[in-house]
């Protein structure tokens, strides 16, 4: 007997990585950015609290890495898109 929900699946599937896609694209573009935006507040560390510094560089050091395959214009949802 096929199964009933088999023509669901695979519209069901491609709508999931669409999302899971978008939902990644939007982590690195905000990881990418606060990866620009947080040295700029190292003075502001080491001037009021040095002991934050240590925090502050892991902070960057994890959005340098999750946002370094941001691309600035690029959309998941294109379908001409080859990740």
């Amino acid at each position: 007997m096929p199964d009933p929900l088999a023509p669901f699946a695979l519209p069901l599937r491609t709508g999931l990585e669409r999302s899971v896609a978008g939902v990644v694209a939007a982590l690195r573009t905000v990881a990418f950015w606060l990866a620009v935006a947080l040295p700029a507040a190292y003075p502001v560390a080491l001037s009021v609290r040095v002991e934050a510094l240590p925090a502050l560089l892991a902070g960057h050091a994890v959005a340098v890495a999750l946002g370094h395959r941001h691309q600035p214009g690029d959309s998941p949802l294109s379908p001409d898109r080859s990740d």
